[in-house]
């Protein structure tokens, strides 16, 4: 699961893949009928269009309401059900509440109740296994990708933020809409300066494309380059000393170094958990374009220590890391 998240929001994301498994859920979800298991479902109308649906009785012990309100977009009215069921079935959302679904947001300070209940039901609605295995399927190939996640039936911008979440850093999105354009990018990306300017984003690009996606037009960007990984070289060095004789010549002194080797572990860990069940090559060119964008494209100077990001990688992917030789003793 996604280090971008802190415990409330990791515990919604694992709660969601926990109902897929249980279920054996495969998009298009039937959410309606899923609904209806856990609440009574009412539809009807209100002048209110800022407000998508009304939750009311959880934790009062009788059956739940659920309030859908009728002229809603159909596309819209799926997640808007999937995120009631998220109040519901979240243990601590208790009481009742006006839901304007902002779909599944990633990267905030802070999560409250209803971006909780955005990342539960993106998380059932394109399910992180579900699109785990379009990623293995399809690659670098965002066209395939996008297109078989129509599935879901989702609108764009919720299709879009949905496979957010298992792309790596370096992917950029803009949702084309009647009046306004979408900027989405994945965690890690920096796109500050194409907020304003979104030509020097396609100069900058190393791939592009346009689908269609649910009636949407919808443009992406790849702005990492796939990383040539080092080879295995035989070389019986341990991981740790093959860092610190790089680090030991970029810091100058022991006490920076190993305030350094600190920072790069905690780095390289967060990037590796949110890489689970990607190839080692992916990892890699992941790692090497996340190091580079946060300023430690220095080292990237030194074969050791691309050696050492590529041997990460592979230690990940296999399983050898020292939390499983732990676990297995």
């Amino acid at each position: 699961m996604s280090s971008r998240y802190t415990a409330p929001d990791l515990a919604a994301r694992r709660l969601a893949a926990r109902l897929v498994e249980k279920k054996d859920l495969v998009p298009p979800v039937d959410i309606r009928r899923m609904l209806q298991e856990y609440a009574e479902v009412i539809e009807t109308s209100w002048p209110y269009s800022s407000v998508d649906a009304l939750v009311s009785g959880i934790g009062s012990g009788s059956r739940p309401r659920v309030f859908l309100r009728r002229e809603a977009h159909r596309r819209r009215q799926l997640f808007t059900m999937a995120h009631e069921l998220g109040h519901i079935l979240i243990p601590w959302h208790v009481g009742s509440d006006a839901c304007q679904p902002a779909y599944d947001v990633v990267g905030l300070p802070s999560y409250g109740q209803e971006e909780q209940a955005d990342i539960f039901a993106g998380g059932v609605m394109l399910p992180d296994r579900w699109v785990g295995h379009l990623l293995r399927t399809h690659g670098q190939d965002m066209d395939s990708l996008l297109n078989e996640s129509q599935a879901a039936g989702l609108s764009a911008i919720a299709t879009v933020l949905g496979l957010r979440r298992n792309l790596f850093a370096g992917w950029v999105f803009i949702v084309h809409g009647p009046e306004n354009d979408r900027l989405v990018c994945t965690p890690g990306t920096n796109v500050l300066d194409y907020a304003t300017n979104r030509a020097d984003l396609r100069g900058d690009a190393l791939d592009f494309g346009v689908v269609e996606l649910n009636g949407r037009r919808v443009s992406w960007y790849r702005l990492y380059e796939v990383a040539d990984m080092p080879k295995l070289d035989g070389d019986q060095r341990t991981n740790t000393e093959v860092l610190r004789t790089v680090l030991q010549d970029v810091a100058g002194d022991p006490q920076t170094a190993q305030k350094l080797e600190q920072r790069i572990n905690g780095k390289i860990g967060g990037i590796l958990r949110d890489s689970a069940g990607r190839s080692p090559h992916e990892m890699f060119t992941a790692l090497e374009y996340r190091f580079a964008q946060d300023g430690y494209e220095h080292l990237l100077a030194y074969p050791d220590f691309r050696a050492w990001l590529a041997r990460k990688a592979r230690d990940v992917n296999s399983g050898n890391t020292k939390r499983r030789r732990l676990e297995s003793k």
